[in-house]
């Protein structure tokens, strides 16, 4: 039984060059300036994703307490 075709996909970021291998289905990547660079990205987005959670619910409690004291 054959497998089926993927077509080679690679692109390149600066100096990061990333290719995807079908026989894992993932994406790799060549230097590690890349992991660098992903992992600096991750916790940005993290950090961004969190402190925006924990406003919304400063400004909730403010606002239900507000409510509340009315």
């Amino acid at each position: 039984m054959c497998s089926p075709i993927f077509v080679f996909y690679a692109f390149q970021l600066y100096d990061c060059l990333y290719f995807f291998d079908p026989q894992s289905s993932s994406w790799y990547y060549r230097d590690n300036t890349c992991r660098r660079i992903l992992i600096t990205l991750e916790y940005m987005v993290f950090a961004i994703v969190h402190s925006s959670s924990v406003l919304v619910d400063i400004l909730v409690t403010a606002r239900l307490y507000k409510q509340i004291k009315v």
